[in-house]
């Protein structure tokens, strides 16, 4: 009784030596590469799998001390199974969805996404959540609220998963100027494509993410050039212009096109802009 008392005290003096190291060689090899690598967003990424795979490092390190406990588990688990998944359905939903995040890749650290209404940057992704910054709605500027939003891994096999940054990283930019039938209309057309010239991105079929897209998804633009179409519409000329914007600097060349704009039209005494106009829909 005395001799195996002895040995299982050493078989936890084992594991506690071999936990302490990893978690050494762990800090160390996290270091080794915070100094080597300046953007944060891929330190974050290689932090993550470093740690589950000192995580999977330990299990298999501790699984054969704990065996005969682990079979006596399973042998419970048959006979209450169907009651042990149904409580933690969710558990096993959200590790799967882990592994599907790392392999199918929808969405990687630093992404702009929405998913289930919730919109934001992805700061994070965790065995059983991941984490996104909060942004406010597009429509009412898409910048942080400072709030983290942290949100089950069976969302995105449950939701549909809107990423802003990987598939096409361009995201196509519609701005609405409707303005009075006593403006004149073409001379408001000459001003738009003058700022369009000066705020959106040179982008042609040679840029790399474009080459990406097409690789990839097949997403196929003959034209990517900014354009501006006109109607009338609700008793106004209506003028939108789209273009190719980063999704991240969609407010700040909104806010210039506008300053732009605005200029313009305190300039010229023929162009009035549509004070009634209803532009609900925004995009």
């Amino acid at each position: 009784m005395f001799s195996f008392r002895i040995e299982e005290i050493s078989q936890y003096l084992y594991l506690l030596g071999i936990t302490i190291f990893l978690y050494i060689v762990r800090k160390l090899t996290l270091n080794f590469i915070k100094e080597r690598i300046s953007e944060n967003k891929n330190y974050r990424l290689y932090k993550i799998y470093i740690n589950y795979i000192f995580s999977l490092i330990i299990i298999l390190f501790y699984t054969p001390v704990f065996l005969p406990s682990i079979k006596e588990f399973i042998t419970i688990l048959s006979i209450f199974g169907a009651g042990v998944l149904l409580i933690f359905k969710e558990v096993f939903l959200n590790l799967y969805s882990f592994f599907y995040i790392l392999v199918r890749k929808p969405f990687s650290v630093g992404d702009r996404i929405e998913i289930h209404n919730l919109f934001g940057d992805v700061l994070d992704v965790r065995l059983l959540d991941f984490s996104i910054l909060q942004l406010y709605p597009l429509k009412y500027g898409g910048q942080s609220s400072g709030r983290i939003i942290h949100i089950p891994n069976s969302f995105i096999l449950l939701n549909p998963v809107i990423n802003f940054s990987k598939e096409f990283a361009l995201n196509w930019l519609e701005i609405i100027i409707p303005i009075t039938l006593k403006s004149d209309w073409k001379q408001t057309e000459i001003i738009i494509n003058e700022i369009l010239g000066k705020i959106s991105n040179n982008v042609n079929t040679s840029d790399p993410k474009i080459n990406f897209s097409k690789k990839e998804y097949n997403i196929n633009y003959t034209k990517l050039t900014p354009k501006t179409y006109v109607e009338f519409t609700q008793g106004a000329i209506v003028f939108t212009a789209r273009f190719l914007c980063e999704p991240k600097q969609q407010r700040i060349v909104k806010d210039m096109f506008w300053r732009e704009l605005l200029d313009k039209i305190n300039q010229s005494d023929h162009i009035y802009l549509h004070e009634s106009f209803d532009n609900r829909i925004q995009f």
